[in-house]
């Protein structure tokens, strides 16, 4: 078991593989080929409904993903390094307009977003060893939602569960009046 740490929430990763343990392949992002397992994850941070994490994402973002896409290794970990770009600001100090990278863990609860697509993320900034000047989603999956014209889609199926609440602010339109009902930024 591989414990990585970050500011809010604590990854615990156990590799299944058909090995029967932990995968001892070496990967580089300079090749296309995936790691050869999707670890899951326990998350330390769970938002019980749409306004703690409002209350809880220091930055709130609606962006375009771009191709710029890499994955790396370390400690054991897969992460993904995804540059988007800023549409709009519903909540903290990033300029729209600027591109900004999104770090993401390999695993079944960190979906990794869909180059070319829209998406509204609640981030928080990564404060850690594996990579500079990023952001992450807050609570994984629950800080990360595909824009499909007005509406909001979950970038899960509910089996992992989702924000209690969220069918209440499944419209684009909703979920920026409560941010801003929540936080008092102005979009």
């Amino acid at each position: 078991m591989t414990c990585f740490e970050n500011k809010k929430v604590d990854y615990y990763f156990n590799y299944l593989g058909s090995c029967g343990g932990r995968t001892g392949f070496l990967f580089s992002s300079n090749n296309n080929t995936v790691p050869p397992v999707e670890p899951s994850v326990k998350i330390s941070y769970y938002a019980k409904s749409i306004d703690d994490l409002i209350q809880d994402s220091p930055y709130i973002v609606i962006a375009k993903v771009s191709d710029k896409q890499s994955w790396y290794r370390y400690r054991g970990v897969y992460f993904y390094n995804t540059q988007i770009n800023v549409q709009k600001v519903l909540k903290g100090s990033i300029p729209s307009g600027k591109e900004i990278t999104l770090m993401q863990t390999y695993c079944e609860e960190d979906t990794i977003v869909e180059k070319g697509s829209t998406v509204l993320l609640f981030l928080d900034r990564y404060e850690g060893p594996a990579t500079g000047n990023a952001y992450v989603c807050q609570g994984a999956y629950q800080g990360q939602y595909k824009i499909d014209g007005k509406k909001i889609l979950p970038s899960l199926d509910d089996r992992l569960g989702s924000v209690s609440d969220f069918e209440k602010f499944n419209i684009l339109d909703k979920m920026e009046t409560e941010i801003l009902n929540i936080s008092g930024s102005k979009s």
